[in-house]
């Protein structure tokens, strides 16, 4: 690693961000109806990160999931068995046990040499020093990767992930 440029570059933090669906409350007028709780904490426009909230009712489809099966008292159920559009798999939630699932990352960076730092960076935000802007295009448990204004890819292992 060189002692200035992108390869100066340290993660201090990695944060995971969460898909988190909930069952939040189950509504029983003619047929019952669950209201699922939705957070995206992972998304790329920060207006779509909180969280919302859909009326479903069995075998109905959103841009999420799809509401597979109820278990246990329609209008009291133990468990509800969602399918996900991404994966296809099936997670089960209650109102005692919510989803969760690590979606993304948002990193903390920092460039000893100008000494800057940047917290909660995530992937499409850029970050500047050494007189250019370097693009986030990619964050996970291993590894940042930034892109310089040449089109060349940096990078940056987590040693905390070591």
């Amino acid at each position: 690693a060189g002692n200035i440029g992108p390869s100066a570059v340290g993660i201090t933090k990695l944060t995971p961000l969460y898909l988190k669906l909930t069952l939040d409350s189950v509504t029983v007028v003619d047929s019952p109806r669950y209201v699922i709780g939705i957070e995206k904490e992972a998304a790329i426009n920060p207006s779509q990160r909180g969280k919302t909230q859909k009326y479903c009712k069995l075998n109905d489809k959103n841009e999420v999931f799809a509401l597979r099966e109820v278990q246990g008292p329609p209008d009291n159920p133990t468990n509800i068995v969602l399918e996900l559009n991404d994966s296809g798999n099936r997670v089960s939630i209650s109102k005692e046990q919510p989803f969760r699932r690590v979606d993304g990352y948002m990193a903390d960076l920092k460039y000893s040499p100008e000494t800057k730092t940047w917290t909660n960076r995530r992937v499409g935000q850029s970050i500047a020093f050494g007189g250019d802007d370097y693009k986030i295009v990619a964050i996970n448990k291993v590894e940042v990767i930034l892109l310089a204004p040449s089109g060349k890819k940096t990078s940056i292992k987590n040693n905390a992930a070591l």
